[in-house]
């Protein structure tokens, strides 16, 4: 039991995959444990989960109806290759889709070939990304629509070096200093900063 009187009740598969949670809070009213949720969780052959359906527990009927679920495609990479999103309709008393992505690949590439944005990398991608195709639930037909298409393209980047800083000719000495400073060439450089040993800027000023 946490801090605020909840209690969980995880069951686990022989690969220590949580597949049921129940969480429960304590009436005080009735000394006893209420059922708040329960979350049923499927995983796939690589222990990825593929399946994630949550439920609220209905005090009227005494049972649970469902409140969300996730549905995860991978290939054979463990790239995902579709992710759906639910609800639950109370009048149907069904699932209806809410938001779903099929995501396209080119498995010539791999993640460590390319530079993304972090948007990009927080998913199970490990091919390069092509094409995401969004959908739409249309409740007339119960099914999804295609509405949006989006294409990523990529520039060529080739790093056959990295250039090295010009190096200056300017010489300061002795480093550290007591009271004299000598510094010499100073032809590109006007402003200056000196510091203690402390890190502090004891002066700075503009060469005439």
């Amino acid at each position: 039991m946490d801090s605020t009187g909840k209690m969980e009740y995880p069951t686990y598969d022989s690969f220590g995959n949580k597949t049921e949670i129940i969480k429960s809070t304590w009436e005080v009213s009735k000394t006893n444990w209420k059922f708040i949720s329960k979350q049923i969780n499927n995983y796939n052959s690589n222990n990825i989960a593929t399946l994630l359906s949550t439920y609220a527990w209905n005090e009227g009927t005494n049972d649970w109806i469902g409140y969300g679920k996730y549905e995860y495609v991978f290939d054979e990479n463990d790239n995902l290759i579709d992710a759906l999103k639910y609800s639950w309709d109370a009048i149907r008393n069904d699932w209806k889709g809410d938001s779903r992505r099929e995501h396209l690949y080119d498995k010539a590439f791999t993640m460590a070939d390319l530079i993304l944005p972090s948007w990009l990398t927080t998913e199970n991608r490990f091919n390069k990304p092509v094409q995401f195709l969004d959908y739409n639930w249309n409740p007339n037909s119960n099914n999804w629509i295609e509405f949006q298409l989006s294409t990523l393209y990529y520039s060529d980047v080739v790093i056959s070096k990295v250039s090295e800083p010009a190096l200056s000719n300017t010489k300061v000495f002795p480093n550290p200093v007591n009271d004299l400073l000598h510094i010499s060439n100073m032809d590109d450089f006007r402003e200056y900063s000196i510091l203690n040993m402390q890190g502090m800027t004891v002066k700075s000023g503009i060469l005439e």
